[in-house]
């Protein structure tokens, strides 16, 4: 169970859009308070009122352009890291065998991290 599920649970959550379990699936809803004769103040809940766990709120877009940048910032220093593995790799041919299966290993994850792995 998340802390965001324990605070829904003891009616702390904030209201906002969510990513939430529901029936197994991954999806994303709204927190809402709602009223009754649109005046008084009800109880808040979800749009979909069978959600098994809050995963994480949704991030406005700014910080969504700012994650982006950041993970291909990332994934240009993962593949010049891949490269000096690479060369470090081709260069030196004293490498012994538990070397060279660590840096294969090293440059398979890179590539699997990059979604290039085959």
């Amino acid at each position: 169970m998340t802390d965001l599920t324990e605070k829904l649970k003891k009616g702390e959550l904030s209201e906002g859009h969510y990513y939430i379990k529901t029936h197994g699936e991954t999806n994303i809803d709204e927190y809402v308070q709602w009223y009754k004769d649109n005046e008084i103040p009800s109880e808040k809940s979800f749009v979909n009122f069978n959600v098994e766990q809050v995963l994480a709120p949704v991030p406005s877009y700014e910080e969504w352009k700012v994650k982006l940048e950041e993970n291909t910032r990332l994934k240009e220093l993962l593949k010049q890291a891949r490269e000096s593995v690479y060369v470090e790799r081709a260069n030196d041919n004293s490498l012994g065998d538990t070397i060279w299966n660590y840096t294969t290993k090293l440059i398979n994850e890179i590539n699997k991290a990059l979604g290039e792995d085959k």
